[in-house]
């Protein structure tokens, strides 16, 4: 448990952990969801788009960060509640993730497509190659805070 000043003190520029993790919950969810609904309801992959690995993955998403690309509308974190109900909040969304993931073949992966709202179309193997990258980029974030605060890291 970290010290609340350090947990919430952040602003919109500065994220506090607390941002970081209410944005991951704002983001996990939704993609979890997704991977919940009937196939037909998500788009068909076409077989001659070219398919990023893990490290293209990364890659595109930096560009997109270099470019500008930030959080936006329903993605922006609002800090309430407490912090262990934050953190409570993160680890059902990453149980939620994990849980969905069970019911896709590799092949469905590859077949079917959801839209990011910032990088576009993306395969759902993407999209996972995204989340699992997305995430650590935040804990990277949190880590950065704790090591101005002078705190023991993650």
């Amino acid at each position: 448990v970290l010290p609340a000043d350090v947990f919430f003190s952040g602003s919109d520029e500065d994220w506090s952990p607390g941002h970081h993790l209410k944005h991951l919950v704002l983001s996990n969810k939704p993609v979890a969801y997704a991977l919940t609904l009937p196939r037909e309801n998500l788009r068909v992959w076409n077989a001659a788009q070219p398919r990023r690995s893990y490290s293209e993955m990364q890659t595109f998403y930096r560009g997109a960060l270099n470019t500008g690309a930030r959080a936006f509308g329903p993605f922006l974190p609002a800090l309430d509640g407490t912090q262990t109900e934050a953190v409570a909040e993160y680890s059902g969304s990453i149980e939620l993730l994990n849980h969905a993931c069970l019911h896709w073949s590799e092949p469905e992966l590859d077949g079917y497509a959801m839209p990011h709202p910032v990088l576009g179309l993306l395969s759902v193997r993407e999209m996972l190659f995204f989340t699992v990258h997305h995430n650590q980029h935040h804990l990277n974030g949190v880590r950065s805070k704790l090591d101005s605060a002078g705190l023991e890291r993650l």
